[in-house]
């Protein structure tokens, strides 16, 4: 019998999720169920299944092929997080990065870091090359941005940039270097502009000089090549029709929300933010919910990506969120002092002196006997509370989270803010394609990129 995992969706109907390990879902009701456990299934009900199963016959191959791909991570570096400077000339109020003051002395690049970063990547990467540009705020080194590009496309590299930046300033430098082409801009838009200034700028005339310069690269380059993100801070959230109203006057069709991060100067500001994933998890669905009955045309950047993880084998470019979950291998931070970690997450953890997840340095290069250490908890199918989750095909790990909130890893899984909180958004997700509402369809559809809402997104084997 082919192995399925399964959950409740809706009790009052007795629907139930099914999901093979391939991710391949469907809908079933209990007296299936029932019948499944019992091995006392119809013959077309075993016909069905069929098509799920990996263990004899054609479909071996497309099942095989499926596991695969959801498996798949690049095994050298094409993803680079590049942080010159630690300075910056905000004071947010949630920085997770422990960022210092603008006049800070010893937190930039120096020749030989930079030198070792630029040599490090000419090694490492591919011809085709992302790198994102953090800080601190990147825009005070923009020469080390344009020398770090200058060389490594002289190298033959072909860069694809991401400059994030906190827009307080946009001069000659940053446009110039906007001119080349491949260059965009991140930044952190949180609401309108008291919200900004409480949260970010301190001030409303600075919250409206970075509206202006956002609008300054709009007018110039196009929504296309600016993206922004929102933090709640759940004690004081924005409303809905505030978050949408301000990004679609920004020209943006897609919002990216977070909940502050449980790190950095964070960590004494935002203390609730440690246990704020029931919270979260309700603001959250009930903002997909509210652009859904709304159909305005914005979309929901993460819930996009966890549609994509359910039906899309093999998206797992965003490392917050994929199985394997491998540390330092196709992704490298290369922080302020050349020293080199997993994640971003990871190097605001050791900023702190909670804990050291470094992989080595630009100097030495990766120490392969740190990074294999850390790759031994990659897989979720090796934890015991994963195995039996429905959701665990789309899935992850995410070890620096577990370590920042509970200073340890022996936690079971299920009692861990990373898992209560994707179990629940996968919930809500599947609760949404099981939806025959026209609304729910179409704007998934459309979030996903289909010419057209299929007739169903669920089979219903009952």
């Amino acid at each position: 019998m082919i192995p399925l995992r399964f959950t409740e969706l809706d009790s009052e109907k007795g629907s139930l999720l099914f999901v093979a390990d391939s991710g391949r879902a469907f809908l079933g009701s209990s007296d299936f169920l029932e019948r499944y456990v019992a091995d006392n299934l119809s013959n077309r009900e075993r016909g069905y299944l069929s098509l799920f199963d990996y263990n004899d016959g054609p479909a071996a191959i497309g099942q095989l092929f499926e596991l695969a791909r959801r498996h798949h991570v690049r095994s050298s570096p094409n993803y680079f997080i590049l942080v010159p400077t630690l300075r910056c000339d905000l004071d947010c109020s949630y920085c997770q990065v422990s960022r210092v003051n603008q006049d800070s002395g010893g937190h930039d690049w120096n020749d030989q870091t930079t030198e070792s970063a630029i040599r490090l990547i000419q090694d490492l990467a591919p011809t085709n090359v992302k790198l994102e540009f953090q800080g601190g705020e990147p825009s005070l080194r923009l020469d080390l941005i344009e020398q770090v590009m200058n060389r490594l496309e002289q190298a033959g590299k072909k860069l694809d940039v991401v400059i994030c930046t906190n827009l307080n300033t946009v001069g000659e430098a940053m446009l110039r270097l906007m001119d080349r082409g491949n260059v965009s801009i991140s930044t952190s838009i949180d609401g309108a502009v008291a919200r900004q200034a409480r949260q970010r700028t301190r001030e409303k005339t600075a919250a409206h000089r970075v509206y202006r310069n956002f609008q300054i690269l709009r007018e110039r380059y196009g929504a296309e090549r600016l993206s922004a993100i929102a933090t709640v801070d759940l004690e004081d959230p924005p409303s809905y029709e505030e978050i949408t109203d301000t990004y679609r006057d920004l020209g943006l069709d897609t919002v990216f929300i977070r909940p502050i991060n449980y790190q950095g100067f964070a960590r004494k500001r935002h203390a609730s933010s440690r246990d704020a994933d029931a919270a979260w998890l309700a603001y959250y669905t009930g903002l997909v919910d509210y652009l859904i009955s709304h159909g305005n045309g914005i979309s929901d950047f993460y819930t996009t990506h966890l549609l994509k993880r359910i039906f899309q084998a093999g998206a797992n470019g965003h490392t917050d969120l994929r199985n394997p979950a491998y540390m330092g291998t196709d992704f490298l931070v290369i922080d302020y002092d050349g020293r080199l970690f997993p994640t971003d997450e990871a190097r605001m953890l050791d900023r702190i002196g909670e804990a050291d997840f470094s992989l080595g340095d630009v100097f030495e290069g990766i120490d392969e006997e740190r990074r294999a250490l850390l790759n031994q908890t990659a897989f979720n199918e090796a934890d015991p509370d994963c195995q039996h989750c429905p959701f665990q095909p789309y899935c992850g790990t995410d070890i620096i989270d577990t370590i920042s909130r509970y200073g340890r890893l022996d936690l079971p899984r299920g009692e861990t803010s990373f898992c209560r909180t994707h179990f629940g958004l996968f919930s809500h997700i599947f609760q949404l394609l099981s939806d025959d509402a026209i609304e729910a369809k179409t704007t998934l559809s459309q979030w996903l990129g289909l010419p057209q809402p299929p007739r169903q997104f669920l089979e219903r084997l009952t």
